[in-house]
């Protein structure tokens, strides 16, 4: 048994194809096929139920989730080389939801210019449940979400960013001072489509404040979901990083009163993974955002 013949069973239980998995690893399916077969020689047990689809077995789920871990210290160990002899780390790969990543983007990278650090990394935009998958299929470092996780995975708190109310310039609701959640009582409001999890995080105010939601419309991103106020669809909360530097005349936008509705952004990864020192610096830049729409939050 190698990790190569290891790498090739995690890509099969991913992808569920042996041309895929094959395309995946960079080799030909049979090369792939006759490793897997190996493998299950030297354990004994088969691991694949091979028909139109590539089914793990009992045993090779188990294996599957040993193999994974074993792939993962591989990482480790070969990142722990790098450190200790000075060598230069490749970027780290940071994933982010939807509704957050346009809008920390920015600062982000201002915030690691800032530092003088030599810290490099590469964002990818993915829904938060795709985001644990890319985690735990090594397809990306971290992971910063809004929502709780794994306790296989550790998770360092970053910063809070409060919800603002945004309606249409006509609405009764529309204002200057802060307003309570109670006063949506008996209003539908604007979500964000499913999978978001901005959308659970609007859900959990209305569930608070008795406020229902529209079922006949959603958004797929922010952006429509301001135009879909704008033009008088109703009102929706909004992430603060998220409101536009340029007010547009026909929405208003309010505060609520405190304690206000917010989400809680961590950083999560497994717990090998976050001693790394870039992992560390990026922290540290997460927490000190040249921005004054959220505030820090410590461990």
């Amino acid at each position: 048994m190698n990790l190569r013949e290891l790498e090739y069973l995690v890509a099969l239980a991913d992808t569920g194809h042996f041309g895929q998995a094959a395309q995946a690893c960079g080799v030909s399916q049979p090369t792939l096929s006759a490793q897997i077969r190996r493998l299950e020689d030297d354990l004994g047990v088969t691991l694949v139920a091979r028909g139109r689809r590539a089914e793990l077995t009992a045993a090779g789920v188990r294996v599957t989730e040993l193999a994974r871990q074993m792939l993962a210290l591989s990482d480790d160990i070969h990142a722990t080389a790098r450190e200790c002899a000075g060598q230069p780390a490749p970027p780290l790969r940071v994933g982010v939801f939807p509704t957050l990543a346009p809008y920390l983007a920015g600062p982000l990278l201002r915030g690691i210019a800032a530092q003088q650090s030599d810290l490099q990394i590469v964002i990818a935009e993915q829904p938060t449940n795709d985001l644990l998958t890319m985690l735990e299929q090594r397809a990306v470092d971290v992971a910063l979400i809004a929502t709780p996780v794994t306790p296989m995975l550790s998770r360092i708190p970053l910063f809070r960013e409060d919800f603002l109310l945004a309606v249409p310039a006509s609405d009764p609701l529309a204002g200057t001072t802060p307003i309570h959640p109670l006063a949506l009582r008996g209003r539908d409001l604007l979500l964000m489509s499913e999978g978001h999890c901005l959308r659970d995080q609007a859900l959990d105010v209305c569930a608070e404040s008795g406020a229902g939601h529209r079922l006949d419309m959603a958004a797929s991103s922010i952006g429509t979901l301001l135009e879909l106020v704008a033009a008088g669809s109703g009102p929706t909360i909004l992430p603060r990083m998220a409101i536009p530097p340029q007010r547009d005349a026909r929405l208003c936008l309010r505060e609520f009163v405190t304690p206000r509705p917010h989400r809680d952004i961590a950083l999560v990864a497994r717990p090998t993974v976050v001693l790394r020192p870039q992992v560390q610096q990026l922290v540290d830049v997460c927490r000190h955002l040249p921005t004054d729409e959220v505030v820090t939050l410590e461990e």
